[in-house]
């Protein structure tokens, strides 16, 4: 599948640190420890096979985020060839392994829970991962998901909406 991730780890030297990873649309998360030389598919074998977002965590370089989905199409010309995602992945020794997160996201209310939704039905906010950022200053991770954007201030383990459509939320901000 065509690549719509690819980011080289930010200690990247081209000697001593040559890992670079990447994600394609439907074919996985890739990692090259070599500097692109060769690849290894790294994303676990029973789960959605398609990545169009990364980020790494700035002041823990080991960590990595990955989201999937394709809105577009994956066809050059395949109109409605889309992929879903099914939720964000989290590496912690540096794109090595990934385990997923939890589905699941408190709405903007701060008491609705988005659920975990059923795999290939558009029925959760990680759907569609568009961008993962992680905030340098607190290694915080947004994800700005289908008319979402979403935060993680514990690393995945909890998820709340804080921007949805037109209305930001005061309790979140």
């Amino acid at each position: 599948g065509r690549t719509r991730a690819v980011a080289f780890d930010r200690r990247f030297n081209g000697s001593s640190n040559k890992v670079i990873i990447a994600g394609s649309v439907s074919g996985g998360i890739f990692r090259s420890a070599d500097g692109g030389l060769s690849w290894t598919r790294v994303n676990p074998e029973n789960d959605i096979h398609n990545l169009t977002s990364l980020a790494q965590d700035p002041n823990n370089p080991d960590t990595w985020y990955a989201g999937g989905g394709e809105p577009i199409a994956n066809s050059a010309n395949g109109v409605g060839a889309l992929y879903m995602g099914y939720g964000i992945w989290k590496s912690v020794d540096n794109g090595q392994s990934w385990s997923k997160l939890t589905l699941q996201v408190i709405d903007v209310d701060g008491v609705s829970v988005l659920g975990a939704g059923t795999l290939e039905n558009f029925d959760n906010v990680f759907d569609f991962v568009h961008k993962i950022f992680v905030d340098p200053s607190n290694s915080n991770v947004y994800v700005c998901g289908h008319r979402r954007l979403i935060r993680s201030t514990d690393g995945g383990i909890s998820w709340h909406v804080v921007f949805t459509t037109n209305t930001p939320t005061t309790s979140e901000m």
